[in-house]
């Protein structure tokens, strides 16, 4: 009797440890996954950050080039009215 009880449990604890193996790559896999996760939306943030920087060059651009049309304009002594 105590024999089927030691052997019932030695089965049961090889299937307990065999699911916690399985558990332990899971987790470790999913660890990968999450840590490529991170440096993939690491990597879409510096590529927005650069898309807004490049917006703001252009920006500057724009506004320098507007300043510029005004002041021809000023000394062409044009007028919004002339067609």
């Amino acid at each position: 009797m105590a024999d089927d009880v030691i052997d019932f449990l030695r089965v049961n604890f090889a299937q307990v440890n065999a699911r916690l193996d399985t558990i332990d790559r899971k987790q470790a896999e999913m660890i990968q996954r999450a840590g490529a996760l991170e440096i993939g939306v690491a990597g879409v943030r510096r590529d927005i950050a650069a898309l807004s920087e490049g917006t703001a060059h252009l920006s500057v651009r724009i506004d320098h080039l507007a300043e510029r049309i005004d002041r021809i304009e000023r000394r062409l002594d044009l007028s919004e009215a002339a067609p």
